[in-house]
């Protein structure tokens, strides 16, 4: 399994987070993520199906930016 550390702008807010937490643990291959607001950083645990490409055009049409 793989972690990505992302920084994710635009996160103010718990709500902001658990967002992105809900719509990423839609996404297959996803084992396990946080969303950590105060640091402006999503952890994501991906097995062999998933992808980054896909974690990040997931993050972005939920409305944030990966930097």
């Amino acid at each position: 399994m793989d972690e990505l550390v992302l920084s994710v702008s635009g996160m103010d807010c718990r709500n902001c987070g658990e967002r992105i937490e809900r719509a990423l643990g839609r996404v297959a291959g996803v084992r396990r993520v946080s969303a950590d607001h105060y640091a402006n950083q999503v952890k994501v645990v991906l097995d062999q199906a998933g992808s980054e490409e896909a974690i990040r055009a997931v993050i972005v049409s939920a409305g944030f930016e990966v930097v």
